[in-house]
């Protein structure tokens, strides 16, 4: 949540907002290993991933898939840059 602090009311409409970025990396890595290793569809992992070691982190965690979002949007840089290189890793998923 924010305040304006000249307007004396909250800035979000809806008066407070969620929690994005890497605040809720670890909690989101958590979440991943808790779902790969109950169920047996592929797992999206995202959640305050901002450079390739975080993507391998939850790659590692059992995610099939990461989603990357923050980076692409404070640096409107395209989303490609970041796939340059990569190749596919399958024994990296826990």
């Amino acid at each position: 949540m924010r305040i304006d602090i000249k307007k004396r009311c909250p800035v979000l409409g809806n008066h407070t907002g969620g929690l994005s970025g890497p605040a809720i990396k670890p909690v989101a890595i958590s979440m991943v290993y808790q779902v790969a290793g109950a169920v047996n569809v592929p797992v999206i992992g995202g959640g305050g991933i901002m450079n390739a070691e975080d993507a391998l982190e939850f790659l590692m965690a059992g995610a099939t898939a990461i989603q990357i979002a923050l980076p692409i949007w404070s640096t409107r840089a395209p989303p490609w840059i970041y796939l340059k290189g990569w190749k596919p890793m399958p024994k990296l998923r826990g």
